[in-house]
């Protein structure tokens, strides 16, 4: 009797939704790694393509990055299809111009949503016009299916998909995202058409497994938000917006900047508006404005949440901080740590991978962050979070995106297994033990929120079936009783696909081909990360047994023709 071993922890890079998507930021010619509880920073020799979104893979890696102009793969160089609507060059001007949004239930497609500004020609006399330009909203879809384009590619339209046309003027054009309250989708969140004293329309789309929904959640805002847009010969007033959530997904604050611009030197000014407003993210509905600040001048630059979303850090070229349960206490300024008549210059700040409050400067080769953030008396400022290497950031940092989390809180291990049709559900993780067996005959499922693992000396014998899957808790719940079903319709599908196993492995793995394709001659090929084939041959056999252990650690994909049936497989694999 044939037996294989599978001593790997199985499917869970490819199915989890727990990675973690804010483990790399691209800054210009520096790449900042969040692998660790010390982030690092690496040069980038190709590069000087800011990211002002970015995700990564499973693995912790980059996986592709955007300016809201181009979209970047994971080499720094423009992904396929990657150039967005009038995609020729970035217009820093902008605030949150782009956010990505994972696909739930699909680890190999993302969102990118992109708020593009249209410059028109305002009416004017022909000796003195003038352009105001328009913010737009589209999005995008990026695809890894193809194993033609292992580092990705945006699919068409390249002109993008409509989200909303003609949004408000000037440069105001705020753009986020937050996760919703059942940890299986998002509400991507827009903001439009304010006026001097009318606060416009914040407007959620849903986004779960089914896609999009283009009816958004409208809340209209009666308050005045501190909006200006004016222009005439003298005077110019120009406003921008940011948007953030707290992160209970549940606060959220919206900061208000105008910029005023009188004909003359040194004529310039500035001020901003602070409100905050409580976020429904099962309905997509706001309420309860709350004003905390209506004319703050000069203007600050950004803001973010501390960890408990009730103390509000605001910048301007100082770091200050506002309690939000105790409004009458006045703005604190921060120190640096340890030293507390020293106050560092700050640029914008930003909620990292690590949960910490990031902090750029302008000035200084360094990523600062801020120490005991909940904490409105003793929060402080950590001026060596982060060496830059020679980078000086000056623009906003990537948005965060939020993992859906698991709420399973159990772990099993298994030491034997029963003769029977059985099924593990609802378990955070599930670990074998050496002496479990799998007889032949036998349909064992295995499903786990975060990690399956069959350690060394797990026997799966043939003739037996399993599956092993990373789902949510409480996925089938209604069809489970006493965490037993017959899964006899499942186990028969899964036979009838292939197997690639183990999964990651050392270079050495089979392929297990389904029934109909054992007899059908089969071309392999296995390309490399940058498309590259480095591996192909001919096959037909049951199981394809494949030795490549002199390749160099990292992700490759594996692809089966057979031209008699028009069969096709495609599978990523990782040499460890």
């Amino acid at each position: 009797m044939r037996k294989f071993y599978i001593i790997v922890c199985l499917f869970v890079l490819f199915f989890s939704n727990a990675q973690d998507y804010n483990n790399n930021w691209v800054l210009g010619n520096s790449n900042v790694a969040f692998d660790t509880s010390s982030p690092t920073s690496s040069a980038i020799s190709n590069s000087n393509k800011y990211g002002f979104a970015s995700v990564s893979d499973s693995n912790g890696d980059l996986l592709f990055y955007s300016d809201g102009c181009k979209i970047y793969d994971r080499t720094f160089q423009v992904m396929q299809n990657g150039v967005m609507l009038y995609g020729l060059g970035v217009d820093y001007n902008r605030v949150q111009p782009v956010v990505i949004v994972p696909f739930p239930d699909n680890p190999l497609k993302y969102y990118v949503f992109i708020s593009y500004i249209e410059t028109v020609l305002s009416n004017k006399n022909a000796l003195n016009r003038a352009y105001a330009p328009l913010v737009n909203y589209y999005y995008y879809i990026v695809d890894f299916s193809d194993s033609s384009y292992p580092n990705g590619k945006m699919t068409y339209p390249t002109q993008g998909f409509e989200l909303y046309i003609n949004a408000s003027p000037n440069y105001f054009g705020p753009l986020t995202v937050v996760k919703n309250a059942s940890n299986d989708g998002y509400f991507v969140i827009i903001h439009t058409n304010p006026s001097s004293s009318y606060g416009g329309e914040l407007r959620a789309y849903k986004i779960t497994s089914s896609g999009i929904d283009l009816s958004p959640v409208v809340t209209s805002l009666s308050n005045d938000i501190g909006y200006e847009n004016f222009s005439d010969d003298l005077l110019m007033s120009s406003t921008k917006s940011i948007m953030r959530f707290g992160s209970n997904n549940t606060r959220f604050g919206e900061l208000v900047i105008t910029n005023t611009f009188f004909q003359g030197p040194n004529t310039s000014g500035s001020s901003s508006s602070f409100f905050t407003m409580d976020f429904n993210n099962t309905t997509g509905v706001f309420s309860n404005f709350q004003m905390i600040e209506s004319d703050f001048s000069p203007s600050y630059n950004d803001f973010e949440f501390s960890d408990d979303s009730e103390k509000v850090y605001f910048v301007n070229n100082n770091v200050f901080v506002k309690d939000l349960t105790n409004l009458s206490l006045p703005y604190r300024k921060l120190s640096e740590f340890n030293n507390s008549s020293l106050f560092p210059t700050a640029y914008h700040i930003q909620r990292d991978k690590n949960e910490n409050l990031a902090i750029s400067n302008v000035n200084s080769n360094f990523l600062y962050k801020i120490n005991t953030a909940d904490s409105y008396a003793n929060s402080a400022i950590d001026i060596n979070y982060v060496t830059m290497n020679s980078t000086l950031i000056s623009h906003f940092l990537p948005q965060f995106i939020s993992s859906f989390t698991s709420t399973c809180d159990q772990s099993l291990v298994l030491n034997s297994e029963p003769n029977l049709n059985f099924t593990y559900i609802n378990y955070a993780n599930i670990t074998t033990q050496n002496s479990y067996n799998l007889s032949s005959n036998n349909n064992i499922g295995m499903f786990a929120s975060d990690f399956i693992l069959l350690k060394p000396g797990t026997r799966i014998n043939s003739g037996a079936t399993y599956l092993a899957r990373i789902l949510p808790c409480n996925v089938n719940s209604a069809r489970i009783s006493d965490r037993k079903v017959d899964l006899q319709n499942d186990f028969e599908k899964e036979a009838k696909k292939i197997l690639l196993y183990p999964n990651p492995n050392n270079g050495l793995f089979s392929i297990n081909l389904p029934v109909s394709e054992r007899k059908s001659i089969l071309d392999l090929y296995i390309f490399d990360i940058a498309g590259k084939v480095i591996y192909q041959n001919k096959y037909k056999d049951q199981e394809i047994t494949i030795s490549l252990q002199n390749i160099e650690k990292g992700i490759y994909f594996v692809k089966l023709i057979s031209e008699e049936t028009n069969f096709i497989f495609e599978e990523k694999f990782i040499k460890n």
